[in-house]
């Protein structure tokens, strides 16, 4: 069997020691996706210490959409992604993470009112657990006021939460997102100033800035395991955080919020 060389659907997912996670990924993407859209799904992986990259070479046999690269070393979420872009040849990209399963074939209802609708920029489906709990996945405005308001006030203004219906949004975690490729390519791809985190926030920030809504829909919703990767590092993943959250806040507004943080949760602690 041959690869798809006009695909509608690029599927891109990056890998970082995902052995435990790949088969399923792929099942649920020979289920109930690749039947119903025309797709490519290009793989990066990240330098995996684990059995991912052996499991993709041997499941690659099965799997003519895919396309897999290896790195020599960890490049990071940002980097890693936009390697893929480059070869990718579907007029939507589909950012999928490893550790998530399709439920059902709704990714396809999704395209279409990406597609039929030029005012959305970046759609996601709901993130579930395997029990159905939804996950929370958008984010306020990080502003100082938000976080104030939440961690003094107790107000939710800051931090992730779950959307009640279809509703455009702040800004979305990576984990599932659709987004089509002209426009990913007019505002420059992914920021490799980020290794991993807070590159989600920055490109939602440039969809808006560009006129464009970000858009929640349960209409579509994904199984998904938090972290799962991230699971088989373990200092690493917090230094990420802190380094990037200066990158997207800068060092003072960074420093000034983690003093809202740590100061509301101590007043919150008095006040009990």
């Amino acid at each position: 069997m041959t690869k798809n060389k006009n695909p509608t659907l690029s599927i891109i997912t990056v890998t970082y020691n995902s052995g435990k996670n790949i088969k399923p990924y792929l099942d649920s993407l020979k289920k109930y996706l690749f039947p119903h859209v025309n797709s490519e799904l290009i793989i990066v992986d990240n330098n995996s210490k684990d059995n991912t990259v052996s499991l993709l070479e041997k499941l690659s046999f099965s799997t003519p959409q895919l396309t897999l690269f290896r790195n020599p070393k960890n490049l990071g979420f940002a980097a890693a992604n936009n390697q893929a872009v480059k070869i990718a040849k579907g007029k939507f990209l589909f950012f999928l993470n490893p550790d998530t399963c399709l439920k059902d074939s709704s990714i396809k209802k999704l395209i279409q009112k990406l597609e039929n609708n030029p005012k959305i920029g970046i759609i996601s489906p709901a993130l579930v657990n395997e029990r159905g709990d939804y996950q929370p996945l958008a984010y306020p405005p990080q502003t100082l006021k938000n976080a104030f308001q939440e961690f003094f006030l107790q107000k939710k203004t800051f931090s992730p939460y779950i959307p009640k219906e279809e509703q455009e949004v702040h800004s979305l975690v990576a984990a599932a997102i659709l987004i089509k490729k002209s426009l990913f390519d007019r505002l420059g791809g992914w920021d490799e100033k980020y290794f991993m985190y807070f590159e989600d926030h920055d490109l939602c920030d440039r969809v808006r800035k560009a006129g464009k809504k970000v858009l929640y829909s349960p209409q579509s919703k994904i199984i998904h395991e938090v972290g799962s990767s991230c699971k088989t590092i373990k200092k690493k993943p917090n230094q990420w955080l802190i380094q990037s959250s200066k990158k997207y806040h800068g060092i003072l507004k960074y420093y000034l919020l983690t003093l809202i943080l740590w100061s509301g949760q101590k007043w919150q602690k008095l006040k009990k």
